[in-house]
Parts: structure tokens; C-alpha cells; sequence
């Protein structure tokens, strides 16, 4: 499958884009010929440096550095919290506190992370939620993360009760069909239903920080990709 580059932004220091879902941020490192964006950047532009990640199915803002200078600089940037990550989620269920800070310290082992207790292993971890939107059985919650853990949005949700619609590894369900989500609805004779989506409804929808270059106030924002729009207007048209 071909990844077509959404470039939201690009100078000598930066290539930022808005990654598609289900594709990797960096080459797999059991197999590493599966298609990456980093591979797919490094085609074009040569040596290309990773400044943070994403999910294979999470999509959005993604940022690349062009020289190693600009690495370092992201990474400091990002020690010192001065780089501003928000993503957009759909989960299971209505929060009862629309607005909640989830700080619980988290632990990756096995290829899973898990919430872990105060230990020296265990990494702090800070999650900012806003619910946005509700539906009957989903809601739309933007989440500012404090750090970069792996799997943080996903497992901290799930610790509240209220995993992403779709988590095959910390929630229920692999899926979103329109059935899921319209009462009255009738599937054609001799037809299988088509899921609406069938990722993880996770978004990196901006990123902020200053140019350590320039200077400038960086903010830029990724557009939602198709699935997650279509299940929203199902949503608002069908799941109130």
C-alpha cells in the first residue's frame, strides 16, 4: 500500500506531517522492511531523524528533523516540557468528570504497558482529558499528554474506565460498524456489513513549540483522516 506524504509543514530544520493510520513511525525492528514513514522520508530526503513517534494505527502530527542538530534540540525541548502534544480520541462510554488529569506512573514490558506503582522502573506519566462531545455509548475527548510514554493516551484512558472505541490490546472491541451505532438499522439482503472503522480512533491533531532555529511559535494542526470523520458524522447523525 502507498503512503501519499500530507506535508503540514517544511523548512531546512523540519518536515512535519500529518501520518496516515496503520502505518509505522519508524522501521519494525524484527522487520524492518515493512513500510515506514521514516523509510519513505528517507527515500526523498537521505538521512532523516526522528523526533517522536506515533502509533502504527494512531494518525496525525508527526515530526522529523533534517540534520542531527535538530534531534537534539527537539529532544531537550521535549525534557523540559516545552513542546505541547494534543490528541483527539473516541472512547467507550460517558466520563462522568468531563475534565480530569490522569497522573499515573506507567511500565512497558512484554510489548504491553501497564499501570505501575511508584517504583524506580516505572515512568511518570500525565494525561490531560476534556470531554468535547457525547454520544449514547462513545464521547469525543481531546487529551494534552505531559510526557511521551509509550501506549500513555491508550492506557491511561482504559485506567479510567473508558478505553478508545477500538483496542484490541487495552480494550474491548476490534471494530465500529454502523449497527453499533444506528438503532433502526437493516443490513441488504446477501450484503456483509463493512466496519466503519476498524482502528484505533486515536488523532494527534496539534503539536506547538518554539523554532529552536528561528525562533518562531510553531503550531500546527492535522486535519482528521477520513475514517474518523465518517465515524463522527455517523455519530452525531445517528448515536445522540
Amino acid at each position: 500500500m502507498k503512503h501519499k506524504l500530507d506535508i503540514l509543514f517544511e523548512d531546512d530544520h523540519f518536515i512535519i506531517i500529518n501520518k496516515d493510520a496503520n502505518l509505522l513511525s519508524i522501521p519494525d525492528r524484527y522487520h524492518p522492511d515493512l513500510p515506514s514513514l521514516k523509510l519513505v522520508l528517507r527515500k526523498i530526503y537521505g538521512e532523516i531523524f526522528v523526533l517522536h513517534r506515533l502509533d502504527f494505527e494512531t494518525s496525525g502530527v508527526i515530526c522529523f528533523g533534517k540534520k542531527h542538530e535538530v534531534q537534539a534540540a527537539f529532544t531537550e525541548m521535549q525534557i523540559a516540557n516545552k513542546v505541547t502534544k494534543q490528541y483527539l480520541a473516541i472512547v467507550d462510554g460517558v466520563l462522568i468528570e468531563k475534565e480530569q488529569t490522569i497522573d499515573v506512573p506507567l511500565l512497558y514490558q512484554d510489548e504491553k504497558t501497564i499501570v505501575a506503582k511508584k517504583e524506580t522502573k516505572a515512568k511518570e506519566a500525565t494525561t490531560i482529558v476534556e470531554s468535547i462531545e457525547e454520544f449514547a455509548s462513545f464521547s469525543v475527548l481531546r487529551c494534552h499528554i505531559l510526557n511521551g510514554r509509550t501506549h500513555q493516551i491508550r492506557v491511561h484512558l482504559a485506567h479510567i474506565g473508558h478505553p478508545l472505541a477500538i483496542d484490541k490490546k487495552y480494550g474491548y472491541n476490534d471494530k465500529i460498524m454502523l449497527s453499533d451505532i444506528k438503532r433502526k438499522f437493516r443490513r441488504k439482503k446477501d450484503e456483509d456489513e463493512r466496519p466503519l472503522v476498524g482502528r484505533q480512533p486515536l488523532h494527534a491533531e496539534h503539536i506547538a513549540f518554539v523554532h529552536p532555529f528561528t525562533q518562531e511559535q510553531m503550531s500546527i494542526a492535522a486535519p482528521l483522516k477520513k475514517d474518523m470523520k465518517a465515524l463522527l458524522n455517523q455519530l452525531r447523525k445517528h448515536g445522540k
